[in-house]
């Protein structure tokens, strides 16, 4: 009996079956919604739009598969994707089960740069721009108390991302307090707790170049980051610098973590919880790791975002779902990985 559950997982957890799982996620995504199409209709939406002939109903559901579902997608797909790999990377690196990408303070100061961009009715841009600007600034804050304490060390980052995490928390609270309890205290709220309900193809050109930066250097690096999952000694003994790769590590996670957040809000768990997902049958090396935590990132972020919109009566964050999802899903795999950082 066991052997044949051994290759079920297998099966499951095959490279080739998850991709093959995400195109059809992807597929069954596009006919989700108030106006739910089938898979005939919805490849005939498809194929008119790409110039073939088609009926004439079903190119009054283009600007709706293509204009409005089709970005939302792929931000979840992008988003999930990023916040997995950083989520990843930060584990293998600071070697603990616990660390997601948030735990540098980015989610914080990105959270207050776009409440205090909304407490003076800016532009829907210049939200994003103040959330992705003070995310980026409150990681340079933590480097900067990690680096006067002990140059950087594991410790030292983990409680300068404390500290700038709380500082931005209270900066936010001052925010909530002077803004409009009628008008724009909502906005920030929901903003806060994750969204993707108003995806636009300029989010997408926004996201996309600086998650596959990013994405592309955590790749690249994918070896120096494994050899320094062995330790800081070790890695020095085989030639790998400890500190320049923690702070390669840290720019990639942050500008992924950042650019996403300052689009969708603040969405946790995904960056913590997938990395336990991918060590399941697939082991610890770091450049498997990369890519199925990639996968299932966005496979699990694509699945939560489905299951909002499949809610008729109202839209339900997408930050508290994957928190009420995700904190079941790491309570059971947690026991199942942790030898992975003994």
């Amino acid at each position: 009996m066991k052997p044949v559950n051994h290759f079920k997982s297998d099966i499951i957890f095959n490279p080739i079956i998850i991709l093959f799982g995400l195109i059809l996620l992807i597929f069954f995504s596009l006919g989700l919604g108030h106006q739910e199409l089938g898979p005939g209709r919805l490849v005939s939406i498809i194929w008119g739009n790409f110039g073939f002939k088609g009926h004439e109903s079903e190119e009054t559901y283009q600007s709706i598969v293509f204009l409005v579902r089709l970005p939302r997608i792929l931000l979840a797909v992008l988003i999930g994707a990023g916040l997995a790999a950083s989520g990843a990377a930060f584990q293998t690196i600071f070697r603990n089960p616990l660390v997601s990408p948030e735990i540098l303070g980015v989610s914080a100061g990105a959270g207050f740069g776009a409440a205090l961009a909304m407490l003076f009715k800016l532009p829907p841009i210049l939200v994003q721009s103040f959330a992705l600007a003070f995310g980026l600034l409150a990681v340079a804050l933590t480097l900067g108390i990690a680096r006067v304490t002990d140059r950087a060390s594991i410790m030292s980052m983990l409680l300068g991302g404390i500290v700038v995490t709380a500082l931005f928390g209270a900066f936010l609270g001052v925010v909530k307090t002077l803004a409009d309890p009628w008008n724009t205290l909502p906005g920030i709220v929901f903003w806060l707790l994750g969204s993707l309900a108003r995806s636009s193809p300029r989010d997408v050109l926004m996201v996309l170049p600086a998650t596959v930066l990013g994405l592309g250097t955590l790749f690249l690096f994918r070896y120096q980051i494994e050899t320094l999952s062995a330790g800081h000694d070790e890695a020095k003994t085989m030639g790998v610098e400890p500190f320049k790769v923690r702070m390669v590590v840290v720019g990639a996670a942050t500008l992924i973590t950042a650019v996403g957040v300052s689009v969708c809000g603040m969405v946790g768990w995904i960056g913590l919880v997938t990395p336990h997902l991918a060590r399941i049958r697939g082991g610890t090396s770091f450049p498997t790791l990369l890519v199925r935590s990639m996968a299932f990132g966005a496979i699990l972020t694509l699945a939560i975002d489905d299951l909002i919109r499949s809610v008729k009566a109202a839209e339900l964050p997408l930050g508290v779902m994957t928190a009420l999802i995700g904190t079941p899903i790491f309570l059971i795999l947690l026991p199942k990985t942790r030898g992975a950082f003994r």
